[in-house]
């Protein structure tokens, strides 16, 4: 018991650490980020997304602008009792109004099942993708409600 006050402090000290160290210090471990040949991987991949799909988009539009044809064509009450030889006729004038240029008036064929009718179409498209490599992509456009 007989301790001098010094001693008694440097022990408090020892096991209890100052209010100070709790404070995290920031850590010089290293830059963080994206390296130059990681961005410029980035963006190549980014690049050849954004060529593919301005390749894909006019075909896909096209697929559509059928699919909105069809079902305008079959929702008209005009047409509710036309022999097939009128759909055709009323899709070549609405494919023109569309600007519908991947298949012809020919190419939809016009099947009836009682009293419903429907139209259905099918197509290829080879788009260019680079030198002589082509992308293949084959439509079926319906009337019905399905894709």
């Amino acid at each position: 018991m007989d301790r001098g006050m010094g001693e008694f402090v440097s022990e408090l000290h020892d096991g209890v650490r100052p209010a100070m160290s709790r404070i995290r210090q920031p850590r010089l471990c290293g830059q963080r980020g994206i390296s130059l040949g990681g961005l410029l991987m980035v963006a190549v991949v980014l690049v050849v997304g954004a060529i593919f799909s301005f390749k894909l988009i006019p075909p896909y539009m096209q697929y559509l602008s059928v699919k909105k044809t069809f079902q305008a064509i079959i929702h008209d009450p005009a047409m509710r009792e036309a022999p097939p030889a009128e759909y055709r006729k009323s899709f070549e004038r609405r494919a023109t109004i569309e600007s519908i240029s991947a298949i012809s008036a020919a190419d939809v064929q016009v099947a009836k099942e009682g009293n419903t009718v429907r139209l259905s179409a099918s197509w290829s498209v080879k788009v260019p993708v680079a030198g002589n490599a082509n992308l293949c992509i084959d439509f079926v456009a319906d009337s019905s409600g399905a894709d």
